[in-house]
Order: structure tokens, then C-alpha cells, then sequence
């Protein structure tokens, strides 16, 4: 919940910045913002406190980010974003690969992801399965942190899944 926090008070920082007031009076307010939203999802909602955290950060830092874009202040945010053409390339290669692996053992996937009892009971490898999805995941995670960075990959892997829980 810290880190998470850490991480949501960005929005307030940049709106400070803009406006020209102390940046702890905004980073106070959104802390206290983003706390809140989470206590109040996962209170109100059957989304789970993790899930809860993941969403709330993940989108105040996308916040923080634009807002910081729109302040034109001397942060560059477009050579922290800069992909550079080997890094599209492997990204495509990737893509193909996990796409082509998930066509191929669609069935097996899911319904080991869904029901692992009834796929073992049913002679399906439960953990080669498992363990190729792990595989799928990282390679996924690994390539996607060169293109969207490490916090919008929490945010894509965390946001659909949450989504579909609901």
C-alpha cells in the first residue's frame, strides 16, 4: 500500500507544479485520494485489495504522467518513452509467438486456468500447462517492459482480469 501510494501521489506533485504551490499540499491530497479509492473499492466491490492497489496506482501514475506532459515542465517524457526499431521488431516476433502458442493449446489453457481438478481428473498435464503459461506471462512481461514500462504492465495484466472477475 505504500509503494502504491508512493506512486499515486504524482497527479497532486505535477497539479502543484502547474498551479505553483507547495508540491506537499498536492501530493497530500491525491495520497489521501488514492487511499481512500482504494479502501473504497475494495470495500464496495467483491475486487480484492491487491486488485484494488494495482488499478488505483497504476492509474494516478498514467495521471501524474499526462499531466506532467501537459505542464511542459523539463522532464523529457518523450525519450522515456522513445521504442527504438529492435525493440518493435522482438515485440512483434513475441507477439506472434505467444499468439501462435495460445491457437495451438487453447483448450488445455483454459481449462486448466479455469478448473485444474477437473483437467487432472480428465489426464490433462495440469503443471506442464502451469508452467507454459508462466512461460507465455514472462515472456509477455519481459518484452512489454522495453515498449510500456513496468507499472503499465502491472496495469494490463491486473485491469482485465479484475474486469472479468466483476
Amino acid at each position: 500500500m505504500g509503494d502504491a501510494i508512493s506512486h499515486a501521489v504524482l497527479p497532486g506533485v505535477a497539479i502543484s507544479f502547474i498551479l505553483g504551490i507547495n508540491f506537499f499540499i498536492g501530493a497530500i491530497i491525491f495520497g489521501l485520494l488514492a487511499s481512500t479509492m482504494i479502501t473504497y473499492i475494495k470495500s464496495n466491490s467483491i475486487i480484492k485489495s491487491d486488485t484494488a492497489i494495482g488499478i488505483t496506482f497504476s492509474s494516478f501514475l498514467a495521471l501524474g504522467i499526462i499531466l506532467i506532459g501537459v505542464a511542459n515542465s523539463s522532464t523529457d517524457l518523450f525519450h522515456i518513452l522513445a521504442v527504438q526499431d529492435m525493440d518493435m521488431w522482438i515485440t512483434i516476433i513475441v507477439s506472434l509467438l505467444v499468439l501462435a502458442t495460445i491457437t495451438i493449446f487453447f483448450r488445455p489453457l483454459l481449462l486448466t486456468s479455469f478448473d485444474p481438478i477437473l483437467a487432472k481428473s480428465m489426464g490433462v498435464k495440469v503443471s506442464f500447462y502451469h508452467y507454459l503459461l508462466m512461460v507465455i506471462l514472462t515472456l509477455v512481461a519481459v518484452t512489454a517492459m522495453q515498449s510500456v514500462g513496468t507499472i503499465l504492465i502491472v496495469a494490463l495484466l491486473i485491469t482485465p482480469a479484475a474486469t472479468a472477475y466483476l
